[in-house]
């Protein structure tokens, strides 16, 4: 057996590469917080999310004396916590004559290590996408003249609204429920980042300074929303998953504020690849690799997530 498969230290720089290739493939982790302390060890590991309460406000006397001064009540604002279950574990395996050869090989190396993480980015992606479906406190709050009163989102004199009046609809619908109407993002389907993209009110005004787009470069942020598309977008129903943006097509917009959502991942040096090996004869193969991920996610406050239905509209002005 080459030392290859005996070196501890391929198993870590693989995973590595491999997490840092996840890392950057993103989308609706984005819009999860990860501050989470635990160990994550196997499917059921559970990991405690922290966070600090309000301080209550009192009225404000001033101390008539020393002893006075000692008698003030302070609030001890010690961090709380909730518990986040890992439930999800997958695994890809493959089995390739010539694996020796490509985990050699830097570039075919790189390239491995960027198409299983996309593997897993896809799976990751779509339960996430689920996960704030499932858990939104706001579900079609904004309606339209669409298959199911679904908003129809456009640029056409006949569309209900056009991608900017959706978005600042969106935030809107936060603030109604008291969450903060900053630190918001908002994950669209392919077709509707189009509209984003030719809508006036994002391309048309105020200076490159102020609305971070121009000649083609994507929207990121708008005041305090963070704008991801994604290739990964919920259909109407919230059931499956289609973004061939055909005419009239129907997708989920959805949008989490940081503070209501976490997800958390096993992140060891070695917690991807679980086996690499050379041994003959299985399915006619040399050599095989194991990878796996588990994770977690979670709402924890309903009225920090969104779920809108929006039906496609027109590209331009008709």
């Amino acid at each position: 057996m080459s030392a290859l498969w005996t070196d501890p230290r391929i198993k870590t720089l693989f995973s590595n590469k491999a997490l840092e290739n996840l890392d950057a493939m993103a989308v609706y982790s984005m819009g999860f917080n990860t501050r989470w302390r635990g160990d994550i060890v196997n499917k059921g590991s559970t990991v405690r999310v922290f966070s600090f309460p309000r301080p209550t406000i009192n009225d404000y006397t001033v101390p008539s004396s020393a002893l006075a001064s000692q008698l003030i009540s302070y609030q001890r604002l010690g961090p709380t916590y909730q518990e986040l279950t890992i439930d999800q574990d997958k695994d890809w395996a493959i089995a390739e004559d010539q694996i020796q050869a490509m985990m050699a090989d830097p570039d075919l190396f790189d390239e491995l290590a960027k198409n299983g993480a996309w593997a897993f980015h896809d799976v990751i992606d779509r339960h996430l996408a689920t996960v704030i479906h499932g858990g939104a406190g706001s579900v079609d709050g904004i309606t339209g003249s669409g298959v199911g009163s679904a908003p129809i989102v456009g640029n056409g004199a006949t569309d209900d609204i056009t991608a900017y009046v959706l978005i600042e609809r969106i935030r809107e619908s936060f603030k109604d429920r008291s969450v903060p109407g900053v630190d918001l993002h908002i994950f669209v389907p392919n077709w509707l980042m189009t509209m984003i993209r030719v809508d006036p009110r994002f391309t048309g005004f105020g200076t490159t300074q102020n609305r971070q787009t121009a000649n083609g470069e994507d929207i990121v942020k708008l005041a305090g929303i963070t704008i991801h598309e994604t290739i990964n977008a919920l259909d109407g129903a919230g059931t499956a998953f289609d973004t061939n943006g055909d005419a009239n097509a129907q997708n989920r917009v959805l949008a989490t504020w940081e503070g209501a959502a976490t997800w958390a991942m096993m992140r060891d040096p070695q917690s991807m690849v679980h086996t690499i090996k050379a041994e003959d004869n299985i399915l006619s193969r040399d050599n095989v690799m194991r990878a796996f991920a588990l994770w977690g996610a979670k709402i924890f406050i309903a009225d920090g997530a969104l779920s809108q239905i929006v039906q496609k509209g027109e590209y331009e002005p008709s």
